[in-house]
């Protein structure tokens, strides 16, 4: 079940790495509204997974973590961009069921 969540994030990942704003503010606003309504759960990440983690590279990897990193990674050409980024970052540290802690912390 958890899994089938968070399975969903994988198109929001991948619209978040495109270059067009209009997409890149509907998957913002959605990780954003998701993240909200407690779908996603954080879980431990395989190795496959590769994040741009470098400080902490003993810790295991979270689903939080690839979320906020994501995030974090978006385009900000522009300011309506600026502000779903900053939105769903409010949101993410806040969430009752994405643990946000450690270098992701401080990466948002």
């Amino acid at each position: 079940d958890n899994d089938e969540r968070n399975d969903l994030f994988e198109p929001l990942l991948l619209a978040c790495k495109t270059e067009d704003f209009t997409i890149l503010q509907l998957a913002l606003d959605a990780i954003s509204k998701l993240c909200a309504h407690s779908y996603f759960l954080d879980k431990v990440l395989d190795d496959s997974v590769a994040l741009n983690n470098e400080y902490a590279s003993d810790k295991k990897k979270t689903f939080a973590d690839l979320v906020v990193q994501t995030v974090c990674s978006c385009s900000l050409d522009t300011p309506q961009v600026q502000l779903q980024v900053i939105q769903a970052l409010l949101t993410l540290i806040t969430s009752s069921t994405l643990a946000v802690h450690d270098f992701s912390l401080l990466n948002a």
